[in-house]
């Protein structure tokens, strides 16, 4: 498994990925998501919806979802050896 910079490269498929990310309280979170193919400008599906959720329903004062995805580093998922 190899983790790349999000920085230096972005996936070139919309398949998903294993993602991470260091939160507020400086722990390292990790998810996963995929590139969404619909949208012009690269974007992370599954943070760009949840992003638009909490939009939707936040009330004033509420924290949520930054616009753009945190996160620095993702890796494919490799498919299990069969055996």
């Amino acid at each position: 498994m190899e983790w790349i910079k999000c920085s230096d490269r972005l996936p070139d498929d919309e398949l998903l990925k294993m993602t991470t990310h260091i939160d507020g309280d400086g722990e390292r979170l990790y998810d996963f998501d995929c590139l969404d193919g619909d949208s012009d400008e690269p974007r992370w599906y599954f943070h760009a919806n949840d992003y638009e959720h909490y939009l939707a329903v936040a009330c004033e004062g509420m924290t949520g979802p930054s616009e753009e995805a945190a996160y620095t580093h993702w890796c494919a998922i490799e498919p299990p050896e069969d055996k």
